[in-house]
C-alpha cells in the first residue's frame, strides 16, 4: 500500500461511502481539500462534518496512524490545522502538538477488494500508456473535456517559459518571438542549434543588415557556420564575403556547422532549407509579432508565413550542390506548427501580461479552429481510440503523454481517474 494510492482515495471521496472515526462517529466529507504537493499536510482547506460539528482545515494521510510520530508531525506546529487523519491501518492515536488527540478514520475497510492491486496492475503494465486497451471505452464528450483543460495547462506552461524569455530579452518581446519562431522551424533535431543561432544574431543586428536579401542570409549562414569553406558557386562565396564584413563590423562570433543535423530528415526540413526561410520572413517583416497582434483571424496569421525562399535555394539544398527546381514554401503543417507552438502561446502570454484578456482569449479560441497536428504519439493515439478534433485537443494529448503517461501518474490525470473510478474502485 502506497500514501499516494490511499490520497487518491481521500480525494474521491471514499466513493461517498459512509464512514466513521475509530471512535464510531460518522463522518461526512464535505470538502476532501486541495492536494498540497509541498511541505506540510498532504489536504488543505478540507471540510469535514464529525459527529455534529463541521470542521475546517487539513487532513493527512498516511498508511499506518503510527506514520504521524515516525515523520515528527507531533512536535511540527504546521500539523496543528489537521482536523482529520486518514489511514490505512489504524495503530494507535496521535496528537497535536498541544497535546489534543487527532481523529481518525480508516480506510482499509472501505477500499474494495484487489483495488490496490489492481491498481498496481494498471500502472506497471508494458503498455503503450497505461490505460491503453481501455481508451476506446471512454465517453468522448469527457476525453475532449479532459484533453481541453490539460491543452489549457500546457498553453500556461509554455505561458511561463515564453515570460522567462521575454524576461531574459529585457522586455523585447520581439526578439522573443524571434527566438521560438527559429525553435519551432528547428523542430525536434534542430531547435537547439536554431534558439542558439537567434541567441548569437540579435533581432537588431539583422534590422540593421536588411538592405537585402542576400545580406539577412550572409548574417545567418554565417552565424550558423555554413560560410566557413571554400565554394566553387558565385553566390555563396559572395555570402562568406558580405558575412566577414558584418561579423567584424559587429564582432560577431557563430556556432561550429556540426551542431546541425541532416541525418533522416526530410530535404525540405534540412536547417539550410530552414534558415533560408526564416531569412526570407525577416527581410519582409522582423517585427512579426506586432503584426499578428492586431490580426483577428488564422487566415490572416497563415499569410504572414507564407513565404518563398530566394532564388539561389530553390535550385539547392546544400551550397554548390544543383538540385531540381522547387519554390520551397513552408508547407501547411509547418505553418500549423508555428501558428500553435509560437503564435499562439505568446499572443496568450501577451494578452495576459498587457492586462487584455480579448487577446488572450482569442488565441485560445485560434487553437480550437487550426486542425490537429499529426505525429507519431497522436497517431498512436488515435489506433487506441483518442481521436483529437483540433489543435486544442491535441496539444492536450501531447501534453498528457509527456507530463502525465510517461511517468505514470495516472492517479493525476482526468482521463486515468475517469477510467479507474469504474475499473478499480467501484465508484
Amino acid at each position: 500500500m502506497t500514501e499516494e494510492f490511499l490520497q487518491y482515495i481521500w480525494k474521491a471521496r471514499m466513493g461517498r461511502r459512509v464512514v466513521t472515526t475509530t471512535d464510531g462517529e460518522k463522518v461526512e466529507i464535505v470538502s476532501p481539500g486541495e492536494q498540497n504537493r509541498d511541505a506540510g499536510p498532504d489536504f488543505l482547506n478540507a471540510m469535514v462534518r464529525i459527529g455534529e460539528t463541521t470542521w475546517a482545515g487539513s487532513v493527512e494521510v498516511h498508511v499506518k496512524s503510527s506514520d504521524w510520530d515516525k515523520h515528527r508531525h507531533s512536535s511540527d506546529l504546521a500539523y496543528d490545522n489537521v482536523v482529520l487523519h486518514a489511514v490505512y491501518e489504524y495503530d494507535g492515536m496521535v496528537r497535536r502538538s498541544t497535546g489534543e488527540v487527532i481523529p481518525a478514520v480508516t480506510l482499509k475497510e472501505h477500499i474494495p477488494k484487489r483495488a490496490y492491486q489492481a491498481y498496481r496492475d494498471f500502472l506497471n503494465n508494458h503498455l503503450w500508456v497505461p490505460c491503453a486497451n481501455e481508451l476506446a471505452s471512454a465517453p468522448a464528450e469527457r476525453v475532449a473535456a479532459a484533453l481541453e483543460a490539460v491543452s489549457m495547462e500546457r498553453v500556461r506552461r509554455r505561458s511561463e517559459q515564453i515570460r522567462q524569455m521575454v524576461f531574459q530579452s529585457k522586455g523585447d518581446w520581439n526578439q522573443a518571438f524571434y527566438e521560438s519562431l527559429a525553435g519551432t522551424l528547428g523542430a525536434r533535431l534542430n531547435k537547439e542549434p536554431f534558439e542558439m543561432l537567434t541567441r548569437q544574431t540579435p533581432l537588431q543586428t539583422i534590422m540593421k543588415n536588411r538592405s537585402s536579401l542576400s545580406a539577412v542570409e550572409a548574417l545567418l549562414f554565417g552565424q550558423a557556420g555554413f560560410l566557413d569553406q571554400d565554394f566553387r558557386e558565385e553566390y555563396p562565396l559572395s555570402l562568406s564575403i558580405d558575412y566577414l564584413h558584418i561579423k567584424n563590423k559587429y564582432s560577431l562570433s557563430g556556432l561550429p556547422a556540426h551542431l546541425w543535423k541532416f541525418l533522416r530528415l526530410r530535404p525540405g526540413n534540412f536547417p539550410t532549407i530552414r534558415i533560408a526561410q526564416m531569412a526570407s520572413l525577416l527581410f519582409r517583416e522582423p517585427l512579426l509579432l506586432g503584426v499578428l497582434v492586431d490580426d483577428t483571424d488564422t487566415r490572416a496569421w497563415r499569410q504572414h508565413f507564407q513565404t518563398s525562399v530566394s532564388e539561389y535555394w530553390k535550385t539547392h539544398y546544400h551550397f554548390d550542390t544543383l538540385s531540381v527546381r522547387s519554390d520551397k514554401n513552408l508547407g501547411d503543417d509547418t505553418l500549423d506548427l508555428i501558428l500553435i507552438n509560437s503564435v499562439v502561446p505568446f499572443l496568450y502570454t501577451f494578452g495576459l501580461m498587457h492586462g487584455n484578456k480579448a487577446i488572450s482569449d482569442r488565441a485560445i479560441q485560434h487553437l480550437s479552429e487550426l486542425a490537429a497536428e499529426t505525429n507519431s504519439i497522436l497517431r498512436t493515439f488515435r489506433y487506441f481510440g483518442l481521436e483529437c478534433q483540433n489543435a486544442l485537443q491535441s496539444q492536450g494529448a501531447l501534453e498528457l503523454k509527456k507530463q502525465w503517461c510517461d511517468m505514470r501518474r495516472c492517479l493525476d490525470c482526468r482521463i486515468g481517474k475517469m477510467l479507474m473510478e469504474k475499473e478499480l474502485l467501484g465508484f
